[in-house]
């Protein structure tokens, strides 16, 4: 399968280039959007973050598309009724960050309750 990894930082590419072993990855650092979507009409699965705008007209362009993992817990950026319709299955990271967020609300709370900011 071809797989489209777009939105990738530099951290991120040691550990999505294990998949390369079975499939054919693409990475690139841009989001997919309607000027560039034709020129990845033959990938079979988008993994994107949450800046690729995955509307109906980028999607029909992506002709062989069969799956969308958003790197993501939203997916508003995800035409899913239109994906629904053409059979594409979406997926998403429900907890994402659900940790490092309450740590941060501890650490702020923490550095008000001391004076930290002042």
């Amino acid at each position: 399968m071809k797989i489209l990894v777009c939105e990738t930082e530099a951290w991120e590419l040691e550990h999505l280039e294990r998949l390369g072993d079975e499939h054919e990855l693409v990475f690139i650092e841009e989001r997919v959007t309607r000027d560039n979507a034709a020129d990845f009409a033959d990938v079979d699965i988008v993994s994107s973050f949450i800046y690729s705008d995955l509307d109906g007209r980028v999607l029909e362009k992506l002709e062989n598309l069969q799956f969308i993992s958003t790197r993501s817990t939203g997916a508003d950026h995800i035409d899913v009724d239109y994906c629904r319709s053409r059979g594409i299955v979406v997926s998403n990271v429900p907890s994402y960050g659900s940790t490092t967020v309450a740590e941060h609300v501890f650490a702020l709370i923490l550095a008000i309750s001391r004076s930290l900011p002042a």
